[in-house]
């Protein structure tokens, strides 16, 4: 026996056809007037420095794997990384790179769905043109203590403050998305949200 519940709504639409209502233009990664050359293909390693992108065939797939669905029950998106590719070194290559999905999934009914707001740092486009970026920040986040600290996720008894990314604290309840238009996009994700949640009744 299991309970009828809200997740059990989502669940039982997940079954079916679930459809993509909406897609959100997802943000683009761009260099800046810094960087001057792509890393030449069989020598990755020349994109840390400063002047040097990543090779022109992984900036390629990067931006070709992006995208942010908004399905019926749910937001999905793609935060593509940069990995080695396979090789001969400890299974590895020393040489060239691979782009490795990272596929992300926020069911409309997680408790943690709380926020979403833009929060594309200051002067965007001046700081994009001198060291580059990736289009503009949309932050999904469950907040508490006006504001000053973040929810975590999966147990973790812990207390974030706000400021900290994602990067740097994996357990907060935070999901970070890069789009092109940060403000459309939040008013169709949220949009979608609360639709969602009047039809599913949680």
């Amino acid at each position: 026996f299991m309970p009828f519940d809200s997740h059990l709504n989502i669940m039982l639409l997940t079954c079916g056809k679930v459809k993509i209502t909406r897609s959100i233009v997802p943000g683009a990664r761009e260099v800046g007037c810094i960087t001057c050359c792509h890393a030449p293909e069989n020598c990755s390693v020349c994109a840390i420095l400063p002047c040097c992108d990543y090779p022109e065939y992984i900036v390629r797939e990067m931006n070709a794997s992006r995208y942010v669905s908004v399905r019926e029950n749910s937001l999905e998106w793609n935060s593509p990384r940069v990995q080695a590719a396979k090789g001969k070194c400890c299974g590895q290559s020393c040489s060239r790179l691979a782009v490795k999905d990272n596929v992300i999934v926020l069911y409309f009914d997680d408790i943690h769905f709380d926020t979403v707001r833009n929060d594309t740092r200051c002067c965007n486009d001046c700081i994009t043109f001198c060291c580059g970026g990736k289009g503009e920040q949309l932050q999904i986040e469950s907040t508490f203590c006006l504001g000053m600290c973040i929810r975590s996720r999966d147990g973790c008894f812990a207390c974030v403050p706000s400021c900290c990314s994602q990067l740097c604290c994996p357990c907060a309840s935070k999901s970070e998305i890069s789009v092109e238009d940060a403000e459309s996009a939040k008013q169709i994700i949220v949009e979608a949200r609360d639709n969602a949640r009047k039809r599913l009744q949680f």
